[in-house]
């Protein structure tokens, strides 16, 4: 039997303190968290009326080499190559960074171990960060201090303050769980854009 994992998104439920299980009802706040719902509702349908499984994977930040959209990292490794100062909005908004390579092993094992019926599953690693500890972060592994700008036109209303996967269904899942640690991430991101790491 056949397996379609789709593409979902952490970002179809609300803000909440601590860790966000599957259970908790979606609150889609933009239309891309609301266009994720509907497609996992499609899913859900499709595998009830046929014989392929479907996995519906709520991804939640996913960072790495070659990311083409401007979300938060991209856009501090984008202002760091020009020099040590980034421009943010809110920098003490919290979320779950999950490096790439990680969520391709992880929905190859998922795409592997469903074989029937339909299963949400938060593809995430449990621990939250903020633009701040971000920077911190960097700043340390360049061996250099990094200016922080606060632009009120990059202040989002709809931020969420937290945003935390809770996953143990992942793991009964899979028996698998995210192995690159933020730090190690985001090194591997430098060195990969040519920035300098002192590791």
């Amino acid at each position: 039997m056949r397996t379609a994992v789709v593409a979902s998104s952490g970002a179809i439920y609300p803000s909440v303190e601590g860790l966000i299980p599957e259970t908790l009802a979606p609150a889609p706040v933009d239309v891309y968290g609301l266009s994720k719902w509907l497609t996992e509702q499609v899913a859900e349908q499709f595998a009830r009326t046929t014989e392929m499984a479907c996995v519906a994977a709520r991804l939640f930040n996913t960072y790495g080499p070659y990311e083409t959209n401007p979300h938060l990292i991209p856009h501090i490794i984008t202002s760091l190559q020009q020099g040590p100062v980034v421009e943010l909005g809110n920098i003490h908004t919290k979320r779950d960074y999950i490096y790439v390579e990680d969520v391709a092993r992880l929905l190859v094992a998922l795409g592997e171990r469903v074989t029937k019926g339909y299963e949400v599953v938060n593809v995430g690693t449990g621990q939250e960060y903020s633009a701040q500890e971000i920077i911190e972060t960097l700043s340390e592994l360049m061996g250099q201090p990094i200016e922080i700008r606060i632009d009120p036109a990059r202040v989002r209303p709809v931020d969420k303050l937290h945003q935390r996967a809770d996953t143990t269904r992942l793991q009964q899942l899979t028996g698998m769980l995210p192995a690159v640690t933020l730090r190690e991430g985001l090194a591997r991101l430098l060195q990969h854009e040519g920035l300098p790491v002192r590791l």
